[in-house]
């Protein structure tokens, strides 16, 4: 039901007809869970504007990283990156049309030139991402912040300053919006599903959709 109130998993539930958006017979119940997520990744768009032809990279391909590369792609972005680990991940990066690197290998991202981004998206989770998204950024560039680990992270203040640099965070989004992008086909997500647990095994789907073989874990209702 939201981030401050229990009972999202129970059999029913009790809300306000405000919050419910009719799920097209075209979406499974599957794909209808991405919608929420989906919603957030359109939400950073509305709060700052990216340009066509801009150059665009993803810090953290997870869930929500693979849902905003392909969200992006759709902007025809003039060079779209994706910045992680070394696994399945990365290459679903790849398939949907960003060009991948190893978080270490940041420099060969910027190429030659050292040649910065536009916007830099940063999905990682952890705090480390906002250093990494701020290595990337360029003069008057934007950073979209999506992680919400809930602990304090360092930053470089007067980085951000002198080179003008825009951090911007978004939360939730537009329901309609998700709903049409994946009635469309324009963002896919069945192949994001790795693991589905029946509501039993509940502690086992927790540890998996924390670990990294995990980019989207459902539950069976």
């Amino acid at each position: 039901m939201g981030i401050h109130r229990d009972g999202g998993f129970a059999e029913y539930v009790e809300t306000s007809p405000d919050n419910l958006h009719l799920v097209p017979d075209s979406i499974s119940d599957e794909e209808a869970v991405f919608i929420e997520p989906l919603a957030a990744c359109i939400q950073l768009t509305k709060m700052a504007v990216i340009e066509p032809d801009s150059a665009c990279a993803v810090v953290g391909p997870g869930r929500m990283g693979l849902l905003v590369i392909q969200l992006l792609k759709g902007l025809r972005p003039r060079r779209l990156v994706a910045i992680g680990h070394r696994g399945p991940k990365l290459e679903m990066a790849r398939r949907y049309g960003a060009e991948v690197f190893d978080v270490s290998e940041v420099e060969s991202a910027l190429g030659e030139r050292g040649t910065k981004f536009d916007n830099v998206v940063e999905t990682t989770g952890n705090t480390d991402g906002l250093e990494l998204a701020l290595k990337m950024v360029k003069p008057r560039g934007t950073i979209h912040l999506k992680s919400t680990h809930g602990v304090p992270a360092t930053i470089d203040a007067t980085r951000i300053v002198v080179d003008e640099i825009r951090v911007q965070g978004s939360r939730c989004g537009p329901f309609d919006e998700a709903i049409r992008l994946l009635e469309s086909g324009e963002v896919r997500v069945g192949e994001l599903i790795t693991h589905r647990f029946p509501l039993v095994e509940c502690v086992d789907a927790f540890r998996i959709a924390s670990s990294k073989d995990s980019i989207k874990t459902i539950f069976k209702v």
